[in-house]
């Protein structure tokens, strides 16, 4: 069951599970997805550590009052994770999660122990990225939520074998994405393409990391 953090512009839902005084891992997700796309790997992650998954502004059971910025949304996450005292922690990011998780390092080092990225990258958008970006943003607005949904899914699961018709896990993350509001993507796809530049951080942040792709990951 999700408990609920305010900030000044948002109401960050969350999860907190695993042994309360267990190493404590936060697991940001991508787009346009929430914390439920975690959900398979909490038991076997919350029997070794204490594991905080939320749902970032406008995602999942979270709400926003406006836009947002990678930015703001590493603010609340540190915000989170002190109201909830835990004196360091392993930011784990997925994709749109990985640019919080770096945004975490430069602005909140102090705070983490370790940092993981997963499918993401340390570099802002180049400006065939940014025109992508406002595309995804211009489709939501004529065409709705729906319409990006289509977009997504067929670089979000790798290939299947031919005797399967449907990806396991196609409709759980089609629930997901079609419970998120067109404004919360375009918000989501702006405050992404205005990103800052994270690659001069890696060499020089001091702390251990881990990097993480699929073989067959598209994006």
């Amino acid at each position: 069951m999700s408990s609920f953090f305010e900030t000044p512009h948002s109401r960050i839902a969350y999860t907190d599970s695993g042994p309360p005084g267990a190493h404590a891992i936060l697991l940001l997700h991508g787009f346009p997805l929430s914390s439920g796309v975690f959900d398979v790997l909490l038991p076997e992650l919350t029997s070794t550590f204490r594991v905080i998954a939320p749902d970032m502004p406008g995602f999942g059971q979270s709400s926003t009052v406006g836009p947002f910025s990678m930015t703001s949304v590493a603010r609340d996450c540190a915000a989170l994770m002190t109201s909830l005292k835990i004196g360091s922690f392993a930011a784990a990011g997925l994709s749109m999660g990985g640019y919080v998780a770096l945004e975490m390092a430069a602005s909140f080092r102090d705070l983490l122990s370790h940092l993981i990225l997963i499918d993401t990258k340390a570099s802002a958008d180049d400006e065939t990225a940014r025109d992508n970006r406002d595309s995804f943003v211009r489709v939501v607005r004529e065409k709705g939520g729906r319409a990006i949904v289509d977009l997504m899914m067929p670089k979000m699961l790798a290939p299947i074998s031919n005797q399967l018709a449907v990806h396991p896990r196609e409709q759980e993350l089609r629930d997901i994405m079609q419970q998120i509001s067109p404004l919360t993507i375009e918000y989501a796809s702006c405050a992404m393409r205005d990103r800052r530049d994270f690659t001069a951080l890696l060499s020089s942040m001091g702390l251990k990391t881990q990097v993480i792709v699929g073989e067959h990951d598209a994006i």
